[in-house]
């Protein structure tokens, strides 16, 4: 497993504008996602995200990459997999679960917690929609790659099991 720093900036709060933390975000270092955990398939596409915490929340931006994109769920916990999505997971100990946060190029998201895959709980919708997020999609009109963006700003108080 790979360790990053998380850099603190916590002159941004819950309620900063989210431009602005997409700026911040933007001068931190990009950590790539170089593993596809699924080998049958073959396609992967280019991931890298920022990652910060602010006064009260934990600061995440993924910009994806692909040649095409499919985002077709639009619920709270709806099966996002099925469709393009960047994933997240965080353990605050050892001994503990840990928390998985799902995110299609709509913004959409699956927020669990659990000690492994099959024994997850669905985090409460309350949390989930507390999370302040904004889902970009672009066109490359030299490659005709899309390129998403997902940003999100999630309250230290949606880690309610730690």
């Amino acid at each position: 497993m790979t360790s990053i720093e998380v850099t603190s900036l916590n002159h941004i709060n819950y309620n900063t504008d989210l431009d602005s933390v997409s700026a911040e975000l933007n001068m931190l270092p990009q950590y790539g996602i170089s593993e596809c955990p699924w080998p049958e398939y073959a396609y992967k596409p280019v991931v890298s995200f920022m990652i910060a915490h602010g006064e009260d929340s934990l600061l995440l931006k993924f910009v994806v990459t692909e040649k095409e994109i499919r985002a077709v769920n639009t619920t709270t916990h709806s099966p996002v997999w099925e469709d393009s999505c960047v994933e997240m997971f965080i353990r605050f100990r050892d001994d503990g679960g840990y928390y998985n946060f799902e995110i299609n190029p709509l913004g959409v998201m699956l927020a669990a917690y659990g000690p492994e895959r099959e024994n997850r709980v669905f985090l409460p919708l309350n949390l989930v929609r507390s999370i302040r997020r904004t889902s970009t999609i672009y066109r490359e009109n030299e490659t005709n790659d899309i390129e998403w963006e997902t940003l999100l700003i999630i309250p230290l108080k949606t880690f309610m099991y730690d």
